[in-house]
């Protein structure tokens, strides 16, 4: 087609000026993408804490490396830095909203072992991962020498 017949075409006139006004309106009423400066907006950290979960603090030694992979919230391993055992398995780690700190969200009844762990590293794992876990520390068994004394 050639453009003058397509512009003598009334049907054409009819959709270059739909094409218009739909164009005008969108940049007119174009919502505003203003970040948040007002502390006081932003969500308290006890909304992110569900009943029977405690929410800790931990000093993990590589949060500098892996705060941009995880966000505001993800699920990590974490591993004793002295050991290299695993500490916590498929746990969740959640960014203060009022600083750049993280805390490990937590079974309360499990609490206590976790925190006999002072330095850690961090491993992130998918997001969906379920089913948290804390490594105990084991217990250490008593050993029997018995001795076998042959009689003359």
């Amino acid at each position: 087609m050639d453009l003058k017949k397509l512009i003598k075409n009334n049907d054409a006139k009819i959709y270059l000026a739909l094409f218009l006004m739909c164009f005008i309106v969108s940049l007119l009423f174009r919502p505003e993408n203003k970040p948040i400066n007002n502390i006081e907006n932003l969500p308290e950290i006890s909304t992110f804490i569900p009943n029977g979960f405690s929410l800790i603090t931990c000093n993990i030694k590589n949060i500098d490396k892996i705060k941009s992979l995880i966000g505001q919230q993800g699920v990590v391993d974490l591993f004793h830095v002295l050991s290299k055992k695993r500490v916590a398995k498929n746990i969740r780690i959640i960014k203060a909203p009022h600083a750049d700190d993280y805390g490990i969200l937590c079974p309360t009844k499990l609490c206590p072992e976790l925190l006999k762990y002072s330095d850690v590293y961090a491993v992130v794992k998918n997001p969906s991962a379920q089913n948290t876990v804390i490594s105990s520390t084991p217990k250490k068994t008593k050993r029997k020498l018995i001795f076998y004394e042959e009689e003359p």
